[in-house]
């Protein structure tokens, strides 16, 4: 019967974690692009300094970076959760599997030790009726 290594769904939790990890730290990363990006703009809007507008524009574009990393992040945790998903009911499957072998085995084992018990029961009776049958025929043959 196939078996599913504990490695295989303490690779799938590592992992989870792991993206867990880089989530918080994106998100927080999000953040402090966000603040600065107000930040700046309106000190922009305040000074009226241009060379402020090139700053502007690389938080933006690290923004966007970090949204597109988020989307891509989110797209691997779906297949890892469709693929968790899968693997949990190849396990459930397999824990069904091995229930129904166990209970085939004990109804199998239960049979079995009720046929030696009745084989037993017959063999005791047997005796006794080979042991009437010896003392009527030496008490036929003393007559």
């Amino acid at each position: 019967m196939p078996t599913v290594s504990p490695s295989i769904v303490s690779r799938f939790l590592v992992s989870a974690g792991k993206a867990l990890e880089k989530k918080e730290k994106q998100n927080h990363a999000k953040k402090e692009i966000k603040t600065h990006l107000e930040r700046v703009k309106k000190l922009a809007e305040e000074t009226n300094r241009p060379e402020l507008q090139s700053a502007i524009q690389a938080l933006e574009e690290k923004l966007e970076k970090l949204i597109e990393l988020d989307e891509e992040i989110l797209l691997r945790e779906k297949k890892q959760s469709s693929s968790f998903s899968a693997l949990k009911k190849k396990l459930d499957m397999i824990d069904e599997k091995i229930e129904s072998y166990y209970e085939i085995e004990k109804s199998r084992d239960e049979r079995i030790e009720r046929a030696q018990k009745q084989t037993e029961s017959r063999l005791q009776k047997n005796r006794k009726e080979i042991e009437l049958l010896e003392k009527k025929i030496s008490d036929l043959e003393a007559m």
